[in-house]
């Protein structure tokens, strides 16, 4: 019988999500998957909006990042 192996791995960098609508209620000022978190993960994000709004998700610390990287990662329009 083989070992059993569980390979874990973990977020090399902070995400964040901001919204244009206002605040996105995060334990840590929209930090979503703060650095070295286990990844896979799952986040629940809930929002009460009426209308679309935008959702940008970031790298959220920048001196992480090299110069030349730009700290949005992606913009949403939902």
């Amino acid at each position: 019988m083989l070992p059993y192996f569980q390979v874990q791995d973990s977020y090399p960098f902070a995400i964040g999500f901001s919204s244009d609508k206002g605040p996105i209620n995060t334990p840590s000022n929209e930090l979503l998957f703060p650095k070295g978190q286990i990844f896979p993960s799952v986040k629940v994000l809930t929002l009460h909006r009426e209308n679309t709004f935008q959702l940008e998700a970031f790298y959220a610390n920048h001196n992480e990042l090299s110069p030349d990287i730009p700290t949005q990662i992606s913009s949403f329009m939902v």
